[in-house]
């Protein structure tokens, strides 16, 4: 597998006031490789290194807003990181690792890293979700039936005596080895990404399925009006009402009964969004449907439904396993 002609090295790293790793797997051969810095070990110019290489995309979970940043905080610190002794080094990063923990609002900014684009990357956690939907990686490997789901019991505040150095990197390993079977089931939604960014020439490999069709959209405009994007961002749509029939396309149609009686409701649908917003709960737009053992609404916040996540409509390949079209994944 390739992804934009790149080989992709799933990876994830980890973070202590005296220790670092960060845990690398190639996904076509397998290879696994551990870069540490600490009481035993400097691995920094090889990070820096691995990380130069143009022929790799690097793929990770949440890594945009963590992993990523902390990589390019080495390699634009790289001058004076390497003339420090390892226990500096270390204190560094986990300050540096804390800093970006207790900032995610960017309330302080440190986009100087999250933009630099040193190296090719791949968030799977901002394509799959919405910044609303985004759940952990444990909460995945659940949803998934990963094999095994571990979570590390210390304390990443503290100092880690040597004897659990090795613990951490197994913890590390197991995190890759998960985020890589997540990134084969997600090959299709991968190369989709690949598909629009070469139709359209934009780049939308980290973006979730909402704001990849926004950008599709907004590419288009630009092209066909002659504007730039500053001309256009603050423009916002005057209308309060609206007649669904009006935006639903006319090819689209069903073959499931209770769906072809759902499209025929949504097309006598007005909606007065002045009107929602004064109204009580129960009285807001929402059409319930039933399929099978769900229970599904649709209103203006989305698509949901009331059922407790369990396991629905499994055969030999796939199981929906969430009902909630929010973290439906098929098991592989």
């Amino acid at each position: 597998m390739l992804i934009k002609g790149k080989t992709p090295f799933i990876h994830d790293i980890e973070s202590f006031p005296n220790f670092f790793s960060d845990s690398v797997i190639n996904a076509n051969s397998g290879n696994i490789k551990v870069f540490e810095i600490s009481s035993r070990k400097n691995d920094i110019l090889d990070i820096i290194k691995l990380y130069s290489n143009k022929n790799i995309i690097f793929v990770g979970f949440n890594s945009i807003h963590y992993d990523d940043p902390v990589i390019s905080y080495i390699i634009l610190n790289q001058q004076e990181l390497i003339n420090l002794p390892v226990w500096e080094i270390t204190k560094k990063l986990k300050e540096f690792s804390d800093f970006i923990i207790q900032n995610q609002d960017h309330t302080v900014s440190w986009s100087k890293y999250k933009y630099s684009n040193l190296f090719s990357h791949l968030d799977l956690l901002t394509m799959m979700f919405a910044s609303k939907l985004r759940v952990g990686l444990k909460e995945l490997q659940v949803t998934m039936q990963y094999s095994n789901v571990r979570e590390y019991e210390g304390d990443f505040n503290s100092y880690l005596p040597e004897s659990e150095f090795d613990n951490v990197i197994e913890y590390n390993k197991n995190d890759i080895l998960s985020t890589k079977e997540l990134m084969l089931r997600l090959e299709k939604d991968i190369k989709l990404r690949e598909n629009v960014d070469e139709t359209f020439g934009v780049n939308v490999l980290n973006m979730d399925g909402v704001n990849l069709g926004v950008e599709i959209i907004k590419n288009n405009y630009l092209k066909e009006t002659g504007k730039s994007w500053n001309e256009i961002k603050d423009l916002r749509s005057p209308c309060n009402e609206i007649d669904l029939k009006d935006i639903i396309f006319d090819f689209i149609e069903f073959k499931n009964p209770i769906f072809k009686q759902l499209h025929k409701k949504l097309l006598k649908t007005h909606i007065n969004l002045e009107q929602e917003k004064l109204a009580k709960k129960e009285d807001k737009f929402h059409i319930t449907c039933y399929l099978e053992d769900l229970e599904i609404t649709y209103s203006l916040g989305g698509i949901h439904t009331k059922n407790k996540p369990a396991i629905f409509k499994e055969d030999s390949e796939w199981a929906i396993i969430d009902s909630d079209c929010a973290l439906n994944i098929g098991a592989r």
